[in-house]
This record gives structure tokens, sequence and C-alpha cells, in this order.
């Protein structure tokens, strides 16, 4: 039998186990943000080199210049974000896909904010401006990280044990996925 003692230090360990994989949490979401934030600088950056110099050029007039340059920049941004902030080891179609439907609700958001803040609430074009770039950064990194660049769901294969029985996914007290199938599992007559 375990002394009062014991069991109050097990009890402070465990809430000391909680509050550490909190801070461990909040430390990698805040380690995320900083780069989805530089990703994003560096995208802004080529945008307005990619755009200036175009019009400079007189290559292009300035409503396809500044096309071209976001375009430029979507690409720069998608590949920062997957790779760098993110992290996910390969780029699939889907998650292209997935950035562009997202880029084009950061366009509609970017219109819509503006317009509303700007005619509808009667706030001036520079506040309105810096309000909706806050909505659409904080939108899209939630959303890059929950749906864009969402781990991919496990293939047939790996759904399959080796015996090819359909096996179910939990997650083991620590986080980590454990895989059961009908063929593994303790069978009771």
């Amino acid at each position: 039998m375990r002394s009062p003692g014991a069991r109050k230090m097990t009890t402070n360990h465990g809430f000391a186990t909680a509050i550490s994989r909190s801070l461990a949490t909040v430390r990698q979401r805040l380690a995320s943000l900083a780069r989805f934030s530089f990703v994003g600088l560096l995208a802004t950056t080529i945008y307005l080199i990619v755009a200036n110099t175009i019009m400079v050029s007189g290559v292009m007039p300035p409503a396809w210049a500044s096309l071209t340059a976001y375009l430029s920049g979507m690409v720069f941004s998608f590949l920062g974000q997957s790779q760098f902030t993110f992290r996910r080891g390969r780029t699939t179609f889907a998650q292209a896909v997935r950035f562009g439907v997202l880029s084009a609700c950061g366009i509609a958001i970017s219109y819509g904010g503006v317009y509303g803040l700007s005619s509808l609430a009667k706030i001036d074009g520079l506040p309105a401006t810096l309000i909706t770039a806050g909505i659409i950064a904080l939108f899209s990194f939630v959303m890059m990280n929950i749906w864009v660049f969402r781990p991919a769901p496990p293939t047939r294969d790996e759904e399959l044990d080796g015996a090819g029985t359909p096996s179910v996914s939990f997650f083991a007290p620590g986080g980590a996925p454990r895989r059961f199938s009908p063929s593994s599992r303790d069978r009771r007559s």
C-alpha cells in the first residue's frame, strides 16, 4: 500500500506532465506561427518585386503584372508553407487544390472584409485593410493546419493488416496511433 505522500506525488507528477505537454504544444504552435509569418513575408516580398519589375519593364499592364506576381508568390507560399511551416514531407495534388481553394477564399475575404468595414461599418480604408489582413492571416493559418496540409489518410494497403483484414486505428494513451484488426484481437467464445 502506498503512503499518502506517494499518492500526492503521483498526482502532482500527472499534473506536471499535463502542464509540460500543454506548454510543448503551445511552443510548437508559436513556432509554426513564426514560420508561417516568415513564409508569408517572403511571398509578399516576391509579389512586390515581381509586380514592380514587370510594371517598370513595361512588359505587361499593371493589372496583369499584379496577377502574374500574385501567382508567383502563391507558388512560393504553397511550397514554403507545406515544406517549412507545416513540415509535410511530400506535397500532393490534393494539397495544391485545397491551397488554391483557400487562396480564392482569401481573395473573397479580402474584398468582402475591406468593403464591409469601410462601406458598411464606416472604418477608414487603412484600418479596414489592416484588420482584414489580420483576419485572412489567422484564417489561413488555421485552415492550412487543419485542412490544406492535413496528413493524408492511410492507403488501402496501410488499412489492411498482414492477413488482408481491415484494421481500425485507435489512439493509445500516449497519443500514438495503434492498429488493431479482428485477426489480432483476443477472441473469446
